[in-house]
């Protein structure tokens, strides 16, 4: 089936199973509540637009277009001015995207001082590694690199890995992102779990939901060995965005990259990376939202320019601003 095809059956059964409905209602309250008081929130992987249809005042955005997303954009290039979204907001999305370390800088990008982001993802216990890694149709891979844990970026929109999560919040909690870790709340969710999500398309019995509530309920107090999702919230930590990387010298080579959505190409530039330090070679990858400026003039009157990446030559001076925290090859240097 064809992306916008599952959308579509995931819309149908929407609509024909109220108990389904309820389940996701909850979690969109709590969702929410997470970052009341924020403006505008922002929805990240709105698919079919479920979220959307609850709090209609939201901006829902997906890479793929869907009845009711208003932006369509990739996560890690949100098309939003730097510090101008109060809340982000995500229900299943961060364990599909290519780049999720890179989301997560580009989120503490563009949260005001107080902004927060919050998501309801899958998570990993032993009892639910063997639900996913052998019961879901989807992928759970622990030993996988989180620049790009699905090996490039021509991966289909819904393929995932239930494991990101998991090991993206260990990243965030090692302080190796500018978020700072408010919550996370870690759950059962049996209620989720006997609706069997999507894949059926009729409405089952009430008494089945009853049953996994209070089964919810009396199993709570093992959730960190029987969990099967997590709500985690987050905020830009202000102290860590002020530590943008800032590389200053003259190019030695520029590389162009082909057919890259994001990625524009290569500079390795010449600097000092301490003051009063050798210079050396560094390779430094560039992609849409790394800032390239150009440094011109003379000694005593030198001026920088903005750059474009395919204007760049040999021999220019330049400044590369790095986003803080972005833990990908477009702030990933290396020294030849």
């Amino acid at each position: 089936m064809t992306e916008a095809e599952v959308l579509a059956r995931h819309r149908a059964v929407w609509e024909a199973r109220p108990e389904l409905r309820q389940v996701y209602r909850e979690w969109f309250a709590r969702l929410l509540g997470a970052v009341e008081g924020l403006d505008p929130v922002v929805e990240v992987g709105a698919g079919p637009g479920f979220l959307k249809e609850f709090a209609p005042h939201l901006v829902a955005t997906d890479v793929v277009a869907g009845l009711r997303v208003d932006v369509r954009c990739d996560a890690d290039v949100l098309p939003f001015r730097s510090a101008s979204v109060g809340g982000l907001v995500l229900v299943d999305t961060l364990h599909h995207l290519p780049r999720p370390l890179d989301f997560l800088a580009e989120a503490a990008r563009v949260l005001q001082p107080r902004g927060r982001v919050a998501m309801i993802e899958p998570w990993i216990t032993p009892s639910s590694w063997v639900l996913y890694r052998y019961f879901h149709h989807e992928d759970c891979r622990l030993g996988v690199d989180l620049t790009r844990p699905f090996g490039g970026d021509d991966k289909a929109a819904l393929d995932g890995n239930a494991a990101i999560p998991y090991l993206t919040l260990a990243r965030v909690r090692e302080g190796a992102l500018p978020l700072r870790l408010l919550s996370a709340e870690p759950f059962i969710g049996l209620p989720y779990l006997v609706t069997f999500g999507f894949k059926v398309e009729r409405p089952l019995p009430p008494a089945l939901q009853r049953l996994a509530r209070l089964g919810e309920a009396t199993l709570d107090p093992l959730r960190r060995w029987l969990a099967t999702r997590t709500l985690v919230v987050s905020d830009a930590d202000a102290a860590k965005k002020k530590k943008a990387t800032t590389l200053k010298g003259k190019i030695v080579s520029v590389t162009k990259v082909e057919d890259k959505e994001n990625e524009l190409g290569q500079l390795t530039i010449k600097t000092k990376v301490k003051k009063g330090g050798e210079a050396k070679e560094v390779k430094i990858d560039v992609l849409k939202t790394t800032t390239v400026e150009k440094v011109v003039g003379k000694k005593g009157d030198k001026k920088h320019e903005a750059a474009a990446f395919a204007d760049l030559k040999t021999g220019q001076n330049v400044v590369v601003q790095l986003r803080a925290g972005q833990a990908t090859q477009a702030d990933k240097v290396e020294f030849v």
